[in-house]
């Protein structure tokens, strides 16, 4: 996912496998996040705003994300993944 980034339309079709809004698969506690929280503090309420930093910065895309049949779940913790079998 960090050499073969994802498109927004990518991500909008796992947001809604997944049932979430893009802040919900949003890493904050990333250092990354928080510099660039800092610099310029980030409208969590703002699903467009959320999107586009996770295109651009998809280290901050909580992981790890799995696919199945057109369903969708955040394995943290790992036991998560037991929704899709």
């Amino acid at each position: 996912y960090l050499r073969d980034r994802p498109t927004e339309a990518e991500l909008r079709g796992v947001l809604r496998a997944l049932h979430l809004r893009p802040r919900e698969i949003l890493r904050t506690q990333e250092d990354l996040f928080e510099s660039l929280n800092r610099a310029a503090p980030i409208a969590l309420d703002d699903d467009a705003k959320v999107l586009a930093l996770l295109v651009a910065h998809p280290i901050l895309i909580e992981r790890p994300i799995f696919l199945k049949g057109g369903k969708a779940v955040v394995a943290r913790p790992a036991t998560k993944l037991e929704e899709l079998l």
